[in-house]
């Protein structure tokens, strides 16, 4: 009977040293395994670096601004802070994307700003902005091909940064005119807040003024100013469309130059 024990207990001893054997050995694969692969990835230097889409900055600018060097680990560079310094850093670059190309290869693709309209600062800078609102650049020299924005109250006002406007109110009308504006293929020299009164007035051409009153509406305004350019006003005459009270009383008032 003892002699079965022992045999017994001998056996279970085996079994628990084969298993421990077996998990040691398997534990020891996976390690080495990782091991290998971790090594092989921190050997992926970059080797090249490469830029596409922009004709506004030259390559050696971006990759300048992006902070990743030759010699880099090309799977652990930080794409996000080099996007972002690309695109705070290089103004007219909107949009970058990296793409990481095995065994040595990074590629820097960029889509470039629209310059989209322009605010007349207080000190008769202009900054240009882009459709997404963002500043390209401060100038001296009016764009004669954007509409300017005056009367604005900028709070923000650095090159790489979104617009900002202290009166988030005007900020907001502001974006519904100029969507409005190019919904209804109508393009205005000027675009005028007037502090005092709370009204806009726009204007077309040199020689039309549009007052549109106040903040409400706008569509329906544009819709009309835009009808009356084209089938009423002649070309050849100037003055004064008024459409402070159309979303009341339905009624515009248009006062020739003498």
């Amino acid at each position: 009977m003892n002699k079965k024990k022992r045999s017994f207990k001998k056996t279970k001893v085996r079994v628990y040293l084969n298993r421990f054997v077996i998990m040691s050995s398997a534990a020891l694969i996976v390690f080495l395994i990782v091991s290998s692969i971790s090594y092989i990835f921190l050997l992926i230097k970059i080797e090249k670096i490469e830029v596409e889409g922009s004709n506004k900055y030259n390559q050696k600018e971006i990759i300048k601004k992006s902070e990743i060097n030759i010699g880099e680990n090309l799977l652990f560079c930080n794409e996000e802070k080099a996007k972002r310094n690309i695109e705070k850093f290089l103004p007219y670059i909107e949009n970058v994307e990296i793409k990481k190309i095995l065994p040595n290869k990074l590629v820097i693709l960029t889509s470039e700003a629209e310059p989209n309209f322009v605010v007349r600062d207080n000190d008769f800078s202009f900054m240009i902005i882009s459709s997404s609102w963002k500043i390209l650049e401060t100038t001296n020299v009016k764009d004669s091909n954007l509409a300017v924005v005056e009367g604005l109250d900028v709070k923000q006002k650095e090159p790489g940064f979104k617009l900002e406007c202290r009166d988030a109110e005007n900020e907001k009308f502001l974006a519904e005119l100029l969507k409005s504006l190019k919904d209804n293929d109508l393009s205005v020299n000027k675009i005028i807040f007037l502090k005092d009164s709370k009204k806009i007035t726009l204007d077309y051409q040199n020689k039309i003024e549009i007052i549109l009153g106040q903040n409400h509406q706008v569509n329906y305004k544009i819709k009309t100013a835009k009808k009356l350019l084209k089938d009423n006003i002649k070309e050849n005459e100037s003055g004064q469309l008024d459409l402070t009270s159309l979303p009341k009383d339905g009624k515009t008032y248009f006062k020739k130059n003498s």
